[in-house]
């Protein structure tokens, strides 16, 4: 099929002073939704808060003065806010971020990702293990580290996925497709199509619709693009406020409003800078 329909899922504080994303190769862009760095500022309010973003992450710990790798790990999905790890002193956090629906094109064969898991990157990608000991060790700073990441991906054989998947993803990251079947659209069975998310993405369709809805709700707050929330709700297909703000809630651990006001309260700010 052609292109899945492209959606830039956001953090909790994409504008906190010390994070900063770089856009990753042209071949991969379908696949990686950035590469980033994070020098927290512990000043910053929400600074180690960790919202579901569509996205599963390898992730560097790296020493500060030698800007060489102390641990790697691979973080799966989440479908839940957890409070990241503050990082030692002298040290700071690089990450290579790929879309959730599309990281099971690198795993291994055989490897099975449950949401929210954590797992030695060596254990999820074939011949990573050799990376780490040879040009990943001798790397001395993270455009090194991004760079080499990148050759290693592009030359990585990739898994081809069904069409039902993908026509089912593409269905829900797809605006004006919110209110309707994927079921139906995919024209398979409602069993085969769970079959097909939970071996891709760790989830049912039911469950990816649900965590994509709510991103969509999030960067419509953090960008400013609904004045209330009778306007989120009626633009995302909730059955009122009450209903939206239970469902924010399950993911973010706050209402919509309290995330507003404490990450996004100057949206114009933001907006500018983001």
């Amino acid at each position: 099929m052609a292109k899945l329909n492209r959606f830039e899922p956001i953090i909790a504080t994409p504008n906190r002073p010390g994070y900063i994303e770089f856009a990753p190769a042209a071949s991969l862009e379908d696949s990686v939704r950035c590469f980033w760095m994070s020098k927290e500022d512990k000043n910053f309010p929400g600074n180690n808060w960790v919202i579901p973003d569509l996205c599963a992450d390898i992730i560097f710990r790296i020493d500060r003065q030698t800007g060489r790798i102390l641990e790697q790990f691979f973080v799966a999905p989440s479908d839940q806010l957890f409070l990241g790890k503050e990082n030692p002193d002298g040290e700071f956090t690089f990450g290579m971020r790929f879309f959730m629906w599309e990281v099971s094109r690198f795993v291994r064969p055989g490897f099975r990702m449950a949401v929210n898991g954590v797992y030695d990157a060596e254990e999820a990608f074939e011949g990573f293990a050799e990376l780490s000991r040879t040009k990943l060790a001798e790397a001395t700073n993270v455009m090194e580290i991004k760079a080499i990441l990148e050759q290693f991906f592009i030359q990585k054989e990739k898994l081809v996925r069904h069409d039902a998947f993908l026509n089912g993803i593409d269905f829900l990251l797809a605006e004006q497709n919110r209110n309707q079947d994927v079921v139906t659209h995919t024209a398979v069975s409602r069993r085969q199509l769970e079959r097909l998310f939970k071996t891709n993405m760790g989830v049912t369709p039911k469950q990816a619709a649900n965590l994509i809805r709510f991103q969509k709700v999030w960067r419509d707050i953090y960008f400013g693009k609904a004045s209330s929330l009778a306007d989120l709700a009626a633009k995302h297909a909730f059955v009122d406020q009450a209903h939206l703000t239970h469902q924010f809630k399950r993911y973010a651990g706050v209402t919509p409003f309290e995330m507003q006001q404490k990450f996004a309260k100057d949206v114009a700010f933001l907006q500018s800078k983001f």
